[in-house]
């Protein structure tokens, strides 16, 4: 089982220096999403440990797969995906590696404004 304990999405940023050599945060085009999915770390690294190993891949309507680049694994955060756009449904195939990266199941979250 994956626990999914939230989700959200928040504009883009981007640093930018000011006059004074101050960076400050802009907005930027494109969204990122983040699932705060917690793991263990390895002793040696920022590794996760997951009871099964295992991917999320972004999926189309159809079935396709979608490669967005930004699309990563940090374990403070979880994954964080980069959409250009945003949709009312995203929905991600939970890939598991022990199984030769075979779809066992899905994750799908509703926009919800």
């Amino acid at each position: 089982m994956i626990e999914v304990p939230d989700a959200w999405v928040e504009h883009a940023w981007k640093p930018e220096m000011d006059l004074f050599f101050r960076e400050t945060k802009r907005t930027a085009k494109g969204y990122l999403f983040y699932i705060p999915i917690p793991a263990d770390e390895t002793a040696g690294g920022r590794r996760p440990i997951w009871t099964f190993p295992y991917t999320l891949e972004l999926q189309k309507k159809n079935g396709n797969a979608i490669v967005y680049q930004g699309t990563g694994f940090d374990s403070s955060l979880g994954f964080t995906i980069f959409l250009d756009s945003l949709p009312d449904i995203l929905t991600f195939a939970v890939k598991e590696k022990s199984r030769g990266e075979t779809v066992t199941d899905a994750i799908e979250f509703r926009r919800a404004f």
